[in-house]
């Protein structure tokens, strides 16, 4: 009799389980295509200009190409990764002009592009030139990762060392007990305050920095929810209505945090399945969400006006050719709105787009 109680339960829980899987896929179903369904497709869309295209260390060529700017006056500044530097681009109808800016090493001005771990999978993790991001002074912010610091030059890309923020002493040590193995500054972004935000892929989390670079001890950032992290990975962030979007890379989805606080508001934008496996740079233009997916090589737009964020449109796809891409990362719109970039990091270059002809074919 017990016997046949015990089989009758585990049925029962075999069902009960079932039916809960079967429950998760129709509610996936339902939200692929209410979200996809208005979305428009605007397939591959020619650039206006591409930059690099090769890989090298030669003023042209890039050696991963990652974090994307734009200066308040226009100019496009590239993270180039591995080979320790950044790029200021002048762009102009009749001509283009190309600033080179750091090198390796780990003296004031340059940037540790070494060998930083490997995790027990055997995935390494290098240092690199990570985020980018301008003030409202246009004075540049680099993520420099292997020197644990924030490097900061003036508009014409002049070091400014005694403005540097130094982060060795700051950050959280990494605790493999907690799921933590190392530390791995990414995205940084600044408020309209010049407030400084960077992540930490490494152990999870979101520090804040005053204009000054002393660390704001009031922003109590929300690592974890019922002993469970919130974030896997994340990587890019944008601020949006005293909002904090982050692009949280291990989960494939972007979390919401408050600005001011750094408590998570329980609020996602996206999907895994929409995502794919990776979801990288984030932008913003006139309550417009640009999101990158990595995985398939596309630019996902969102609408910020709607309570459950829709998709209205993307575009692109992975390839060689001009726009499709290959692990892209990085992507930037223009103060004025006329151009988005992206880092075709796969490709070695960045592809610039006109963005009114994107936000025309969405309407």
């Amino acid at each position: 009799m017990h016997k046949f109680n015990r089989n009758v339960t585990s049925i029962r829980n075999t069902y009960s389980y079932a039916r809960r899987k079967i429950i998760v896929l129709i509610v996936l179903v339902i939200f692929l295509l209410t979200n996809l369904a208005l979305a428009k497709d605007l397939g591959v869309i020619k650039p206006y200009l591409i930059l690099g295209g090769t890989q090298g260390s030669m003023i042209e060529q890039f050696n991963e190409p990652d974090a994307v700017a734009f200066t308040r006056d226009g100019r496009l500044l590239a993270g180039d990764t591995q080979n320790g530097r950044f790029k200021i681009y002048s762009i102009s109808e009749r001509s283009l002009s190309i600033v080179t800016i750091g090198e390796p090493g780990t003296g004031d001005c340059q940037f540790d592009n070494s060998l930083a771990a490997v995790l027990p999978s055997g995935r390494r993790i290098y240092n690199e030139v990570q985020g980018i991001v301008c003030n409202s002074k246009d004075e540049i912010l680099v993520v420099d990762q292997g020197n644990r610091r924030i490097q900061i030059f003036d508009a014409k890309g002049t070091c400014l060392t005694e403005r540097t923020i130094n982060l060795a002493s700051i950050l959280v040590k990494p605790d493999s007990d907690n799921g933590t193995s190392y530390t791995s500054i990414q995205g940084i972004t600044v408020d309209e305050l010049d407030n400084i935000y960077v992540t930490d892929t490494g152990t999870r989390r979101v520090y804040k920095f005053l204009k000054n670079g002393s660390q704001d001890m009031t922003f109590k950032f929300q690592v974890k929810e019922k002993n469970n992290y919130i974030l896997l990975d994340p990587e890019s962030m944008v601020i949006h209505n005293n909002k904090l979007l982050i692009a949280d890379e291990g989960n494939q989805i972007i979390k919401v945090y408050e600005k001011n606080t750094g408590r998570f508001t329980g609020q996602t934008i996206g999907h895994p399945d929409l995502f794919g496996r990776d979801v990288e740079g984030l932008a913003i233009y006139q309550d417009k969400l640009f999101a990158l997916n990595e995985e398939s090589g596309q630019v996902i737009i969102f609408d910020l006006t709607k309570d459950d964020t829709p998709v209205i449109g993307f575009f692109g796809e992975k390839g060689l050719t001009p726009g499709r891409f290959l692990s892209p990362d990085g992507l930037a719109v223009s103060r004025d709105g006329r151009y988005l970039a992206i880092a075709d990091q796969g490709n070695f270059r960045i592809q610039v787009f006109e963005l009114q002809n994107i936000l025309n074919q969405l309407k």
